[in-house]
């Protein structure tokens, strides 16, 4: 039962990862993040970081640089270089939003609950009800061996999902 819960997580904060994510990111850093994903997709993510270094090392927007690369190494299970790389962007942009849900999700990854409940606990004082702080902080609960306080972020999260409420609504049912 655990781990078809965990697999729902996975599945559903991956869905809504990325439009939330973009919901708050500038057109550029969007086409970016777009961009990313069908590199990623590709398998191209050495070329994703070598493109990122070289644009650190210019200067430009380095929070934002940091960020991606912190974002490849996540989605590539590095999880450890991504923890360092999302940090850094919020030592220079501390409410990068973005950053700070990726960091979450991290950090449960790498077993440091109480680091992704703080991370989290931020995320959601700057932008209550987003789905994806929710997930990830229901799967802190489950990781933790207690589901069942993962429900009520579970079903608020399905408010919050819009079209992936159903999705929810199915994970819900069986854990009631």
């Amino acid at each position: 039962v655990l781990g078809v819960l965990l697999s729902l997580f996975s599945s559903v904060t991956g869905a809504l990862r990325l439009p939330q994510q973009l919901a708050i990111l500038s057109p550029e850093l969007k086409k970016e993040v777009a961009a990313q994903d069908k590199e990623l997709a590709a398998g191209s993510w050495h070329a994703l970081l070598q493109k990122y270094r070289r644009l650190l090392a210019s200067g430009d927007a380095p929070a934002y640089v940091h960020y991606l690369i912190g974002r490849v190494y996540s989605r590539i299970g590095l999880y450890k270089a991504a923890r360092a790389e999302l940090e850094e962007c919020l030592e220079l942009a501390p409410r990068h939003l973005p950053a700070l849900t990726c960091l979450g999700s991290c950090l449960v990854r790498l077993r440091q609950y109480d680091e992704a409940e703080h991370v989290l606990d931020m995320a959601a004082a700057m932008s209550p009800g987003r789905a994806d702080v929710l997930l990830t902080r229901a799967a802190v609960h489950v990781q933790r061996g207690f589901p069942e306080r993962a429900l009520p972020l579970l079903a608020q999260a399905g408010q919050a999902g819009g079209g992936r409420k159903v999705m929810l609504q199915q994970a819900l049912c069986f854990y009631k």
